[in-house]
């Protein structure tokens, strides 16, 4: 018994999509350290898209344990700007 929990960290190249849709078999806070990246939310029944949210450095935003959702990096690679966010959970 106890508390357990973790830290990633995901530094993804600009314009780059981190991992495919997924879902989570925990609650995560991600924390968005530096660059910004766009949260695609998706419906848990169909899987198309239910909400889209942008976080920029600063922004902290809480996803719910099985919550369908995949991120990319805003930009474009010929700019080099890369995201870096942490998911703790």
């Amino acid at each position: 018994t106890g508390l357990s929990g973790g830290v990633n960290g995901y530094l993804t190249p600009a314009g780059a999509i981190g991992k495919p849709p997924h879902v989570d078999d925990h609650d995560v806070f991600v924390l968005q350290l530096a660059g910004g990246k766009v949260w695609k939310l998706l419906d848990d029944v169909t899987r198309e898209l239910a909400a889209e949210v942008v976080l920029q450095t600063g922004d902290v935003m809480y996803l719910p344990q099985g919550l369908p959702h995949h991120a990319q990096a805003e930009g474009v690679e010929s700019r080099r700007t890369p995201s870096l966010h942490l998911a703790v959970g």
